[in-house]
């Protein structure tokens, strides 16, 4: 039966889905359906770990947007009826930074070939003592380490491969 698959179309069709580059590029995600906090406060609660980078869009204001197919088998209980273990079907948290400060990525050791950049460990934090500076850096470490400066409040989705928001408890 895998012998029958189109791999160019299944890929495009379901791990580059059209509403994801319509959220990207003409802005329509529906940012008011998620939660608006501090990474801080999201990843007390849950991680990133084993998730996949999907890209990290930046806008000529300063904003950026950034993709990541969100692993939930460490990230229970998060509902998602189409869930597999299949990186194609795990859901797309995206994450609106208002104002990022700073960016920067170094390669790490290992490249994933499975649709991204592994993350094997998150953290964001306040910067400066108790966090003055009223800015925040975030690390993502994994096949690339990826360093964000941004303003602490951002907003963040969970959506599913049809382009339905999720609701993400507990925050």
């Amino acid at each position: 039966m895998d012998e029958d698959i189109d791999w160019d179309s299944f890929m495009e069709e379901h791990y580059d889905p059209d509403w994801l580059r319509k959220g990207l590029i003409d802005g329509a995600f529906s940012w008011e359906s998620g939660y608006t906090g501090t990474l801080t406060h999201f990843l007390d609660r849950y991680t990133l770990h084993d998730s996949y980078w999907v890209g990290l869009w930046l806008q000529t204001t300063g904003s950026g947007i950034a993709v990541i197919r969100w692993d939930l088998a460490w990230n229970q209980p998060i509902d998602d009826k189409e869930e597999r273990d299949d990186v194609p079907f795990w859901p797309i948290l995206v994450v609106r930074f208002e104002r990022l400060h700073v960016v920067r990525v170094v390669d790490g050791p290992r490249k994933e070939t499975r649709g991204g950049e592994s993350i094997t460990w998150a953290e964001s934090r306040p910067i400066g003592e108790a966090g003055i500076s009223g800015r925040h850096e975030t690390i993502l470490h994994g096949g690339v380490e990826i360093r964000l400066v941004h303003d602490p409040v951002v907003s963040i989705l969970l959506i599913n491969r049809s382009g339905e928001a999720i609701p993400i408890p507990d925050i």
